[in-house]
């Protein structure tokens, strides 16, 4: 048992960084435990019991193993994630339910969940939001998730308790679980970390301080490069929103004087322009579809926000993706740079 016992540990060990699966894990120990010199047993009820305790061991080490890999999954891999040939077609929405750097309040102790943090969720159109990464609590506030190029990783900026900030990236499978993620620790200035991936997807970029910081996915900062983005880059207040293929813009009229409230897409290339009449004010046009063919927008419509696509092929056929999200407050509801549409390419 003695033998077992330091097996059970050294394995434990081991799993940090040299055994590759949970199945390497339970060979490891049961070879080990049954290559050991063993004194001959008294009867057999006692070989029958000694096989047992070492079936028993390697199943709990594999269970547990099983159970980490599942909660720490490994890396993220470094890339580079550029777009596939092809088209690429909608995936998963991902979406923040709190507006980067607006309508948060650290102030109360204990934190308070319904007012403080906020979450990322991602939702197929259609579909049910599934939680990706939650506020703990009210601890811990989530932003600006931005899918790869390539669509396979989703970056977000994270704020823990408040002032210790986070750039976490994760994979996600088709179904839309994590299977790795990294997770670095960026400077402290006050400012969200709202990323902008390069075209090849091996880098990522912010603004820190007023001028913008480049990390590698494997955490390091690498030189700067020509193609590196600029502040101007990460403007969000641009009241037009254009499309991937530079086709339409889209923008919003919510003037008094010219009721209803409406989206406009405007056409770059000749085409009529097309408005549509929406039941309030879109607060916020946060993002176009990988394909250029929709846009998403948020409104307040009696007191909920709601996440809406509209079709530039079927204008009037706006869809609901989201009819209701959870905000901490008046002015903590979505916007622009708090969604990303994820490319999928067949």
């Amino acid at each position: 048992m003695a033998r077992l016992r330091d097996d059970m540990r050294t394995a434990f060990d081991r799993e940090q960084g040299e055994l590759g699966d949970v199945q390497d894990a339970r060979y490891w120990i049961v070879r080990n435990a049954l290559s050991a010199p063993v004194r001959k047993p008294s009867s057999r009820l006692q070989l029958a019991a000694a096989l047992a305790t070492i079936l028993i061991a390697a199943i709990i080490v594999g269970t547990f193993l099983a159970l980490r890999s599942t909660t720490h999954p490994r890396s993220v891999p470094a890339g580079p994630h550029p777009p596939k040939a092809g088209l690429p077609s909608n995936g998963w929405i991902a979406y923040s339910t709190g507006n980067h750097g607006k309508g948060f309040n650290w102030g109360s102790a204990p934190p308070n969940e319904l007012t403080q943090g906020s979450d990322i969720y991602i939702v197929r159109e259609g579909g049910l939001p599934r939680l990706i990464a939650g506020r703990e609590g009210g601890n811990v506030r989530n932003f600006c998730p931005a899918f790869s190029p390539d669509g396979e990783l989703l970056a977000y900026g994270q704020e823990v308790n408040p002032g210790t900030r986070y750039l976490v990236v994760v994979a996600l499978n088709a179904g839309g679980a994590i299977t790795a993620s990294t997770r670095m620790k960026v400077p402290r200035t006050g400012q969200d970390v709202c990323v902008r991936w390069s075209a090849d997807g091996s880098r990522l970029a912010f603004v820190d301080a007023g001028k913008v910081e480049v990390r590698l996915l494997d955490g390091s900062t690498p030189a700067s490069v020509p193609y590196d983005p600029s502040v101007r880059d990460f403007d969000l207040e641009d009241p037009t929103l254009l499309s991937p293929s530079g086709e339409w813009t889209a923008g919003a009229d919510c003037s008094d004087a010219t009721p209803p409230d409406k989206l406009i897409l405007e056409s770059r290339r000749g085409r009529a322009n097309v408005d549509v009449p929406l039941p309030g004010c879109p607060y916020s046009i946060v993002t176009w579809a990988p394909d250029g063919r929709k846009v998403l927008v948020v409104q307040d419509i009696g007191g909920a926000f709601v996440i809406m696509a509209v079709s530039v092929d079927e204008p009037s056929a706006v869809t609901v993706v989201v009819p209701r999200v959870v905000v901490n407050g008046e002015r903590s509801w979505p916007g622009r740079g708090d969604m990303s549409w994820q490319p999928v390419y067949r």
